[in-house]
């Protein structure tokens, strides 16, 4: 006889974790990747929302795996967390964030996620994972810091007189050039393992690792400055850098979907595990979530984002989607969910201090959206904790 308790588990946590990737493509990433190329009429917001849905498909595929693993199990020490709680915990999230879509308030699905799977681990009488946790307070407050003052250095670069164009953007495409070089997919390593193209190679040819770690790094540098440079020449300044908005965004929509994917499936491990479902296939169906979410919800908020929070010019907006691309790695590299809304968003202000001076960004937004962010990872910690307190008093857990 079939466990109605574990039907409906397993019938919640599905919904639960196709919402969330629904709620990803639509808010966590689409309010962030294409808002700057849109808001410098680089591509049209529709346009923008299918390209993100195609990028981030193979992104979450393909660099996917880093942050699932600590979503799913390095939140809460000791107590195993159980599927339902887990359902209970992804649902609520995804409902805080289609909430702020169609208020045009970007939730971060980091901040949400974290506070709703804390939540329900401590109600089944986990330990706190305090260690883990620093790491992500640290990132989250620290970046936007560090990427605001990116995006003023980057945006000083563009805008200087004494510096031809042709320079200022061969600089910008070479490191995005070399970031290329250090990108890390599970496909280049071991199961369980990421690697990078460099690494690969190095890897292949021992004896000649430290010219490959040099060598290859230096090629797409160069690379990248002189087909910036040529860019420049042949097609102008502007169609130069619109093209070089749309490659950001690509990037930063590919990046965004591999860190943020595994805030759905992570939390879907307990309930995996029982059945014994490969996590690729999983990855990949949530995956698909995340297209559907950038095609039907993602256009709304990246106007929001474009329009509401700055006027971004060209230089604004290249300055605000390099450091993200960043920022973006190395929350994959460690593992740590970020927000690609609270980044963009930073990138914004500190492109907007150069050019058009604080009064460029509108503080009523801003005010609200840093409420929106506090109220929805506190909220979503509570609810959650309360939710699953109540589902263990009564034996369903």
């Amino acid at each position: 006889m079939v466990d109605p308790v574990f039907v409906t588990t397993v019938l919640t946590t599905l919904i639960a974790g196709m919402f969330m990737a629904w709620s990803i493509g639509a808010v966590a990433i689409g309010g962030g990747a294409f808002a700057p190329a849109v808001g410098a009429k680089a591509i049209p917001a529709r346009r923008a929302a299918y390209l993100l849905g195609i990028v981030g498909f193979f992104g979450a595929v393909l660099q996917g795996a880093s942050v699932t693993g600590t979503v799913g199990q390095g939140l809460v020490h000791g107590e195993p967390l159980a599927p339902l709680a887990a359902s209970v915990a992804v649902l609520f999230s995804a409902m805080l964030m289609a909430i702020g879509a169609f208020g045009r308030y970007p939730i971060p699905a980091a901040f949400t996620v974290t506070g709703a799977m804390v939540g329900a681990g401590l109600a089944l009488g986990g330990a706190p994972a305090w260690e883990t946790y620093g790491q992500f307070a640290a990132l989250w407050v620290v970046a936007p810091v560090l990427i605001g003052l990116s995006s003023y250095g980057i945006t000083k670069l563009l805008t200087r007189d004494d510096l031809p164009a042709r320079y200022n953007t061969s600089v910008i495409v070479a490191i995005l050039f070399l970031l290329l070089a250090l990108l890390e997919f599970s496909f280049f390593a071991p199961p369980e393992e990421s690697q990078s193209i460099t690494g690969m190679v190095a890897g292949e040819l021992p004896g000649l690792s430290s010219v490959v770690w040099i060598g290859i790094p230096l090629l797409l540098t160069v690379s990248g400055a002189f087909l910036g440079y040529r860019s420049v020449l042949h097609h102008g300044e502007r169609q130069t850098n619109q093209q070089l908005l749309i490659w950001l965004g690509s990037f930063v929509a590919f990046s965004g979907a591999g860190n943020q994917i595994g805030l759905a499936v992570g939390p879907l491990f307990p309930l995996m595990d029982s059945l014994e479902l490969s996590s690729g296939i999983v990855l990949v169906a949530a995956s698909g979530g995340v297209v559907v979410g950038a095609w039907t919800g993602a256009p709304r908020l990246i106007e929001a984002v474009a329009k509401e929070y700055a006027t971004l010019s060209h230089s604004r907006s290249v300055a605000a989607l390099l450091p993200a691309f960043i920022v973006a790695q190395i929350g994959i590299q460690y593992g740590i969910p970020v927000s690609f809304n609270e980044i963009i968003i930073s990138a914004i202000i500190g492109s907007g201090l150069v050019e058009e001076g604080v009064g460029d960004v509108s503080p009523q937004k801003l005010y609200f959206t840093i409420v929106a962010w506090i109220m929805s990872l506190v909220s979503a910690f509570l609810v959650t904790y309360g939710v699953v307190q109540y589902l263990v008093n009564w034996g369903f857990i």
